[in-house]
């Protein structure tokens, strides 16, 4: 295991602001996590789990906390017949999964494209985009349960996955992930029902997972900030899930706004479609944090900014999507 002290958090979050840590450990399977949980009960200081940093914003001040991070890359694959059962480890980039599945032809996480962080940090919030979500291909996922004390297999039938979590953010901290089994398909099974991709496919005659995975990458690109200039973590915010008569109570207010019903259950309000034509935080700014022009969920740093701007700005948001619209709207980001 490899341990380092006195971290700058600011140089292991996307977003580039943070004070310092107490440590950091990288850890390379349970009997490692283990240790890393022993270790820090004994030194009395709490454990931060964490990827990449991509969907993390820290304090500006001391955190007496290790940060632990997975560094099992471990990849491999069974073909079943017409299935591919990839396994692979919490510490391997998201996005790197996503290039080696559309290469070899294999269907399922190719709208995912372009997703940052690691495949433990995408299972923990169930990530989604353009018509897709992870639990739609996860099949299992191997975690070190911290109050048990052990490694487990956990289905997904009981991971409790929802819109943007799952029974691993719920359960704070009580679940280390260690790898995830995904089930992915040799048929072809092209999703361009998203309103981007649709539009995108009308100049576009092919539909291979390449074009897709281009498209999604394209898509993206054009809205979110590049990581080399600006600190961000993607979309600041959870889109809000109503029942649908609050959803059809705001849509005879706003006819133009969509609804999306969602197969768990209510409706989910596009919160950028209201933060951009009601709300209109176009142009919102705190100190070095601000709302980035083409994507009004994204609060950006630059590198003038502290956490105290981003939060400050991100509250400031929360109350005015209540106070124009009565919906009280929670951070996707987690802050600690």
């Amino acid at each position: 295991m490899d341990r380092r002290y006195n971290i700058q958090t600011a140089l292991h979050s996307t977003f580039k602001v943070g004070g310092e840590a107490h440590s950091l450990i990288r850890v390379a399977d349970a009997a490692d996590v283990a240790h890393a949980y022993r270790t820090a009960r004994a030194e009395g200081i709490s454990v931060i789990p964490m990827g990449s940093g991509s969907n993390i914003l820290m304090p500006d001040g001391a955190v007496n906390a290790m940060l632990i991070q997975s560094a099992d890359e471990h990849i491999s694959f069974v073909l079943k017949k017409q299935a591919v059962h990839l396994t692979v480890g919490a510490g391997v980039v998201w996005d790197d999964v996503v290039a080696l599945a559309v290469s070899r032809g294999w269907w399922g996480i190719e709208n995912l494209s372009g997703i940052p962080g690691t495949v433990g940090g995408a299972v923990v919030q169930n990530i989604g985009a353009y018509g897709a979500v992870l639990s739609d291909v996860v099949e299992s996922i191997s975690v070190y349960d911290t109050i048990e004390q052990k490694a487990i297999t956990i289905s997904r039938a009981r991971a409790d996955f929802g819109y943007r979590t799952s029974i691993f953010k719920k359960s704070h901290g009580r679940y280390f992930v260690m790898r995830v089994t995904l089930l992915l398909s040799l048929h072809a099974t092209p999703r361009i029902g998203y309103k981007d991709l649709d539009e995108y496919f009308k100049h576009v005659g092919s539909t291979t997972i390449a074009e897709i995975r281009n498209a999604v990458l394209h898509i993206r690109a054009r809205k979110f900030p590049p990581l080399d200039t600006y600190g961000t973590a993607g979309s600041f915010f959870l889109n809000p899930v109503v029942t649908r008569d609050v959803a059809e109570e705001l849509q005879s207010r706003y006819a133009a706004m969509p609804l999306f019903d969602l197969p768990e259950g209510g409706t989910k309000v596009p919160l950028a479609w209201l933060l951009e034509h009601v709300v209109k935080v176009h142009g919102m700014r705190i100190g070095g944090a601000f709302v980035w022009p083409q994507q009004s969920l994204v609060i950006v740093t630059d590198n003038t900014a502290t956490s105290a701007d981003v939060r400050m700005l991100a509250q400031k948001i929360v109350q005015r999507v209540y106070d124009v619209v009565q919906i009280k709207i929670s951070p996707e980001v987690h802050i600690i």
